[in-house]
């Protein structure tokens, strides 16, 4: 489905760009559209034009927004385009159409996203106080614990009838303000600083209303017990114990090992537990049994990490209630034969060839590798959280049941993601064939799929009241031969896709119905078809998506039924969509009706797990500090959860000198996400903004209420961008041998073309194509570009760092003069011309391509005003079959002192400060008895109130 207000705000930042002008075209001809063909994909830019004609009418649509034909567009945005042409003859009234569809690929992406757009997950926003009403707190540690041990701590929030309350925030404690840790849909974990011994370490943590409290006793000596080996038949750690696992150890084929409650397992680096028999773990709620590694690891870093569980055959039973286990996944690499795994990391539980795991209130937390690896066999976890890690792994063959429990945060909750993240499956869990029952639980929050039903054979997939939310790709990711799953009453929000009838690698699979689902805030809330091309392998595309009387509102596109085959035809007929609540009208899917927030509303009740009349939360959901880009993008705002009802906010966007917007944003029942804009025209490079929230009316401001957008001039001080990469540049590409006047500032280049970078030819991935001459196998050998730059002071750089991307050789000009050359350039003092050939210098083939080369050049070519940049690119040869260039130019500036800036808003100072090195403290008197403390953690900005008493403010670097 398509939304033309949320597609033309998301435009205002990726910008169309359009070189030349027309309004209504003429022409009675063939449709012809240059610059994209249908079925295509095209990296980091496509550029596109209609050609008008004589005496015709053009209508000219892309993704329903018209255009004009005779104009040269630019999409930068990833996303599928449809380019839509209808062309009326103006004598004859003969109507003739064309359609173009591509889709624009994301070098910070790539393919495993194909047609969709950049999606970012939005960060979690706090609860309002409203919404813990009623709700009980839990805290989970051991009541006693070794000293130099950092303590491990589950937070839970629990409803009266055992079921989590979906709830979000931070648990905090007195004296322990750098040990806070987030809590997510009602559940975290983290940890104590390690205590001395004979010490006790009191921790009476709150979140919103809530508290409990923890009293650890400190071990006053330590007393631990080595082991290694093999175990005897009836082994017993008794409560309270201290074991350290010192070398590989064995439960052996029926043999039985024993662990009480409060007992602590250090494990040292590298060692295995081979459980081959019955291992019991009986922790209490009060005396967990913890597993740990000496010092604190984290997904893919596994310094000091023990290594894990190997389980293999029907003996193999580790029953577990009350178990932390920390600080696992020490091996990169690990064999997972005869199983499979999409990642190599060692998992905290191998268990495989009938093996069982039965896990009740338990805790798997900050891994180093995967926490799980199945092959045929049983896992079931009951109240557990399985957080932090690569993984909760591969299961094939397996029964896995998951009850009232949260897989979440594979690897972390930071708002970092790119190509190398978006391929790396980092799923939440990931199933091939098996039996696999999920109910009442979270998952999500991962930099995959949440769920991923995969490959292999077939195999079933029930979920049931969950909330799955936060993941990069999938929610819910069906795929795999002989596939069939059922999902019901469950809450799919801000994925990337909600539910997603995938691939197969045979006829009429895989098999999903969906029911009772509701499906917000994503990019597609129920997609039939994935981002593999093709008609075999991973393309092949065969099974059949239901989703019935459910609520899908305010994804980017709520349903679609988009492939990439031979055909890219939209495959409503393998959808059956009806009997549901859409934001909009659907032509493809007829049968729904379309959500009115005042009527509907009410509908979202069931959903809810927080008490339907609360207040809810409201913040700002940026992951990173804001720039100006943000303005004209939006500066997005989020709610903690859904609402029932209408709330809403005020902000305003303010400089010292007045404001840029302001107004009342309001969130419509199933509206979770909005976004405020202010022009940034006349803005001043050097000028503070503030956006603040005010006045909220149905929720409570859970963010700082305001932030800051400090000026370049303020954030670095280190350096400052001259030209930046993507940038736009005159060029020439006609074939005609330029001289040399072409390099200095004087030259009249208005005759050249205009186009951004990068620029080139025959790669795919260029922002602007530039032309090779009528003959490939004698392609120009050289191409020219220029660009004007201005320049306040030269003498505030100490030099430049010159980066130029080049294919396959490059010689850079700075007002005329000779800068720098290529490796593959003949050097100074051999001079340069227009047949001058690009050579390596090592070997007879061609220059690598595409490569980047690095400089440091001298300020003293530069002139105060304005500077001419100007490169040649050269081929290696004639038959040379691509061409690429763009450039970054950065000026390291001269050292300044430190100055603290003053800005008023109102009754309130704004100080702010370059050098992040430097901490704002105050005082309320000078001299001998001024008592200095930090301000506001010591970061800059700060805000202040003027109407205070005297204070005096200094700069520190520590």
């Amino acid at each position: 489905m398509f939304h033309p207000a949320r597609f033309i705000a998301f435009w205002r930042s990726v910008l169309l760009v359009v070189t030349g002008f027309a309004v209504v075209i003429h022409a009675h001809s063939q449709i012809t559209i240059t610059g994209v063909a249908d079925r295509q994909s095209y990296t980091g830019s496509a550029t596109f034009r209609v050609v008008p004609g004589d005496g015709s009418l053009d209508q000219v649509t892309l993704n329903g927004q018209p255009l004009a034909s005779g104009v040269t567009y630019t999409v930068r945005a990833m996303d599928y385009y449809d380019l839509a042409v209808r062309r009326v003859d103006g004598v004859t009234d003969e109507i003739s159409t064309a359609l173009v569809r591509f889709i624009v690929i994301s070098s910070n992406r790539g393919s495993p996203e194909r047609g969709l757009i950049e999606w970012v997950p939005y960060p979690p926003i706090s609860s309002a106080s409203e919404e813990f009403d009623g709700a009980s707190f839990e805290l989970l540690a051991p009541a006693q614990f070794p000293a130099n041990i950092e303590v491990p701590v589950v937070a839970r929030v629990w409803e009266a009838n055992g079921q989590q309350r979906r709830v979000n925030g931070w648990v905090n404690a007195p004296g322990f303000g750098a040990n806070s840790f987030r809590v997510v849909r009602g559940v975290g974990f983290g940890f104590l600083p390690a205590g001395s011994a004979g010490s006790q370490i009191n921790f009476d943590g709150s979140m919103g209303a809530l508290q409990a409290s923890r009293q650890i006793a400190v071990d006053s000596s330590a007393n631990w017990t080595p082991v290694s080996g093999v175990l005897g038949a009836d082994t017993e750690w008794a409560a309270n114990s201290r074991i350290r696992v010192t070398g590989n150890l064995t439960v052996p084929d029926a043999g039985v090992l024993r662990i009480g409650a409060g007992t602590v397992v250090l494990l040292d680096p590298g060692v295995n537990v081979t459980n081959s028999g019955r291992t019991e773990i009986n922790g209490t709620a009060s005396a967990p049994v913890v597993f740990t590694a000496a010092t604190r690891v984290a997904p893919e870093q596994r310094t000091g990490a023990w290594g894990g569980w190997i389980m293999r055959g029907t003996a193999a039973k580790l029953i577990a209630n009350y178990a932390i286990m920390t600080g696992s996944g020490a091996a990169g690499s690990f064999s997972f034969s005869p199983g499979s795994s999409h990642r190599s990391e060692q998992a905290l539980l191998f268990v495989h060839s009938g093996a069982t795991v039965a896990m009740t209130n338990c805790a798997l937390i900050n891994n180093a590798g995967q926490i799980g690896n199945g092959y045929f066999s049983t896992i079931t976890w009951d109240r557990c959280l399985l957080q932090k890690a690569i993984t909760t792994g591969e299961y094939e063959g397996c029964t896995n049941v998951i009850t009232r429990s949260a897989v979440i945060e594979f690897p972390s909750i930071d708002g970092v993601y790119n190509a190398q993240i978006a391929d790396a499956d980092y799923d939440g869990i990931y199933m091939i064939r098996g039996t696999n029952y999920f109910e009442h639980s979270l998952f999500g929050f991962a930099k995959d799929d949440a769920i991923d039903s995969g490959s292999g054979g077939s195999g079933t997939v029930v979920v049931t009241n969950c909330w799955v939310e936060s993941a990069l790709h999938e929610a819910l990711a069906w795929s795999g031969e002989g596939r069939q799953t059922w999902t019901y009453d469950t809450i799919l929000m801000n994925n990337g896709q909600g539910i997603e009838c995938g691939w197969s690698t045979g006829s009429d699979s895989p098999l999903c119905w969906g029911e009772r689902l509701l499906s917000i805030g994503n990019s597609v809330g129920a997609r039939y078809g994935d981002n593999y091309e093709g008609t075999s392998g991973l393309g092949l595309k065969t099974g059949f998506l239901w989703v019935t009387n459910s609520i899908i509102l305010n994804n980017y596109r709520d349903v679609w039924g988009q492939v990439w085959d031979n055909t890219w035809n939209y495959r409503a007929a393998r959808m059956e969509i009806r009997d549901n609540y859409l934001t909009a009208p659907n032509t493809n899917h007829p049968n729904n009706a379309v959500w009115n927030p005042a009527a509907d509303g009410s509908k979202l009740a069931p959903y809810l797990r927080v008490p339907a009349s609360a207040k809810v939360g409201v913040g700002f959901a940026n992951w990173n500090a804001l720039t100006t880009f943000d303005l004209t993008n939006g500066v997005p705002m989020r709610l903690s959860t859904f609402s029932t009802r209408p709330v809403s906010v005020e902000y305003a966007i303010q400089t010292a000198g007045g404001t840029l917007s302001s107004g009342t944003v309001t969130f419509q029942p199933g509206e979770t996400v909005k976004r405020v804009y202010a022009p940034i025209s006349g803005l001043g490079a050097d000028e503070l903004v503030r956006v603040a929230l005010r006045n909220p009316n149905g929720c409570e401001i859970t963010s700082a209420p305001q932030q800051f957008i400090v000026p370049a001039s303020g954030t670095s001080g280190t350096n400052q961008t001259l030209i930046a990469l993507g940038a736009e540049w005159k060029f020439f590409d006609r074939g005609v041998d330029q001289g040399t006047a072409w390099r200095g500032l004087g030259f009249d280049d208005s005759s050249w073309s205009t186009g951004c970078a990068q620029l080139g030819y025959n790669d795919g991935d260029e922002c602007t194509v530039v032309s090779f001459g009528p003959n490939s196998g004698a392609k120009y050998p050289t191409t020219y570009f220029r660009r004007t730059i201005s320049i306040a002071d030269p003498l505030a750089f100490t030099n430049l760092n010159l980066r130029v991307l080049r294919d396959d050789g490059a010689v850079v000009y700075v007002n005329g003069v000779d800068v720098f050359r290529s490796p593959t350039m003949p050097q100074p003092p051999t001079p340069i011309v227009y047949t001058t050939l690009a050579t390596n210098l090592s070997v007879a083939n061609a220059p690598s391509d595409n490569t980047i080369d690095q400089a440091t050049i001298s300020r003293s070519a530069l002139v105060a005003g304005q500077n001419v940049i100007a490169v040649e690119v050269h081929q290696h040869r004639g038959d040379s079959s691509d061409l690429s260039f763009d450039l970054e130019l950065v000026a390291n500036l001269v050292p300044q002192p430190q100055r603290l800036n003053v800005i008023r808003f109102g009754e309130e100072l704004v100080l702010h400060w370059a050098d992040a090195g430097y901490v704002l403290e105050s005082s309320d008197a000078l001299g001998s008895s001024a008592a200095w403390s930090a301000v506001g953690g010591g970061g800059s900005p700060v805000s202040v109130s003027a109407v205070q008493a005297s204070r005096f403010y200094r700069l520190r670097k520590p």
